[in-house]
């Protein structure tokens, strides 16, 4: 039986999401995610390197980077760059940066974007070079010209071409994403540490800076390096950098303990100067981000340690949580998916834990995480949601409706064969056809053979090559789990060509057929 599937599945882009800044998820830092996150606290991994501070991860593709603090004591070897396969937790590399400085600080991933892994050892008042590390394998790209003071709970940010934004030496600074060069250097007095973020958004930046007798959000043209307008002076500091909306709204936190002084500012940046439009009330939370969900809503905290669901027009209450059992002061991280739905890690040592809340902030399940710390939650590609907590507890959660994963252990070496398990739960593995498709690229296979199992589950393999790759094996069981087996010919031209395996599901009444999709997974044949 011979059934060519429809080409429409494999030429159509898919929506991905990546958590690529450290605080905020991205460039705006709003913590809003294009994809679906997990609907319940299913486990699809857990385990890294020991250690004793949870830090934050960020995550590209299939990587999911992260500094793992395995000692206090060992300020320059205590540290490990870890990078872990986002959909089975296997270790991929680790790495520890050069030590430039005698204040050199802990070794800390700040970003993760184009294949390229940013680091610093940055991060106690000190100044330290960037670093961009190859996502692949942790190789030095290159360092960068000038020194960076980024604190360890702050994050760099993305120009629109993925240029690094971040914190210099007594001013904010663009950085060439291929040599590490300056491009440019904007003056700046940041009132505070921790609170020394850069939210880019479009062609604008917005930062904090000192101004008596507090601060205020500057916003500077991003592509010419060149300062534009500030807000009024707004009272005090804040350990907490500027977010946006994808409307465009610029959010400022001002959280200093004090309730006179203590709230989440909306402004409307009209281009030419910025209008307050509205202030509510916050709690003191250093550290924390905040969130937009795709309706607008602005998600905050009370004095009382609640989440709030925010009236993005008006900055009116909407929707309440029930209190978070935190330490003091909670230092919060959220993550918002494509349904709205909210994940907050508490940032708490004994009390660390996860929470996750419909829109309207109803409450749907949470995890104990002891000692959190600033370790989450990130949301990656097919929903994956990574937070970290101490010794081994770094742990990925999956949405299993629309999870569907091709990943393997072996190494593909021409002349040996290589195991694809496959694991396809919920909705892909209950579809009427399964296919596994392999292709000279991502999602772009040139011919499709199918193999009957059953009446009801057939396991298609698409071959790039078929007069090389000729001899296939498909497994699928019920419960939506087997292994496909490639065996590499001997033939030494073979090194160094990639091909690239696919998952899909397909099920009447989806659309098009479609029902799920895995993320590519790419095999380079190596001697």
């Amino acid at each position: 039986m011979t059934r060519t599937l429809p080409a429409l599945l494999f030429l159509a882009p898919l929506a991905t999401a990546d958590w690529t800044t450290g605080v905020g998820g991205h460039a705006a830092r709003d913590g809003l995610s294009p994809d679906t996150g997990p609907a319940a606290a299913n486990l699809l991994w857990q385990g890294s390197v020991p250690a004793q501070v949870a830090q934050q991860a960020v995550i590209e593709g299939n990587v999911v980077a992260m500094a793992r603090i395995m000692s206090l004591s060992d300020v320059l070897n205590g540290t490990l760059i870890v990078a872990q396969d986002l959909r089975t937790g296997q270790q991929l590399w680790t790495a520890q940066l050069p030590v430039s400085f005698p204040d050199a600080w802990r070794n800390r991933v700040t970003a993760i974007r184009d294949g390229v892994v940013y680091a610093t050892r940055s991060g106690n008042t000190n100044a330290e070079y960037l670093y961009a590390l190859s996502a692949a394998n942790g190789a030095v790209l290159w360092r960068s010209q000038a020194r960076i003071t980024e604190t360890s709970t702050e994050s760099l940010s993305f120009a629109a071409n993925g240029d690094p934004i971040t914190t210099g030496q007594g001013a904010v600074i663009r950085i060439d994403k291929t040599n590490g060069n300056t491009l440019w250097s904007i003056p700046r007095a940041c009132p505070v540490s921790d609170g020394c973020n850069t939210a880019v958004f479009g062609n604008r930046g917005y930062f904090f800076e000192a101004a008596a007798p507090g601060s205020v959000v500057t916003a500077v043209d991003v592509d010419l390096g060149m300062r534009r307008y500030s807000t009024t002076v707004l009272a005090g500091g804040s350990q907490i950098g500027p977010f946006v909306g994808p409307d465009g709204t610029v959010y400022a936190a001002r959280a200093n303990n004090n309730p006179g002084s203590d709230f989440l500012v909306a402004f409307t940046d009209t281009g030419t100067g910025f209008t307050e439009r509205w202030r509510s009330p916050i709690g003191y939370v250093p550290f924390a981000s905040f969130g937009v969900g795709p309706d607008g809503s602005v998600y905050s905290y009370t004095p009382n340690r609640e989440v709030v669901r925010l009236n993005p027009v008006t900055g009116m209450v909407m929707n309440t949580a029930s209190a978070i059992l935190s330490d003091f002061p909670p230092q919060p991280r959220m993550a918002i998916d494509a349904l709205g739905r909210v994940f907050v890690t508490n940032g708490g040592f004994p009390n660390g834990g996860l929470w996750s809340f419909n829109a309207d902030l109803t409450p749907r399940w949470n995890v104990a995480i002891p000692n959190v710390n600033v370790g989450g939650p990130a949301i990656g590609r097919r929903g994956i949601l990574v937070v970290c907590g101490v010794g081994t507890n770094v742990r990925a959660y999956y949405p299993p409706d629309q999870f569907a994963l091709l990943s393997t252990t072996d190494t593909p070496r021409v002349g040996t064969t290589v195991n694809l398990q496959v694991r396809a739960d919920g909705d892909a593995g209950n579809g009427w056809l399964a296919a596994c498709s392999l292709g000279s690229l991502p999602g772009f296979p040139i011919d499709t053979r199918v193999v009957p199992l059953n009446p009801d589950l057939l396991f298609a393999l698409s071959l790039s090559t078929p007069s090389i790759f000729d001899n296939f094996l498909g497994v699928l069981d019920g419960m939506g789990r087997g292994t496909a087996r490639i065996h590499i010919p001997g033939v030494q031209g073979l090194v160094g060509i990639t091909i690239y395996a696919a998952f899909v599901s397909l099920r009447p009444g989806a659309p098009s057929g479609v029902g799920v999709i895995a993320d590519a997974l790419g095999l380079t044949f190596v001697p």
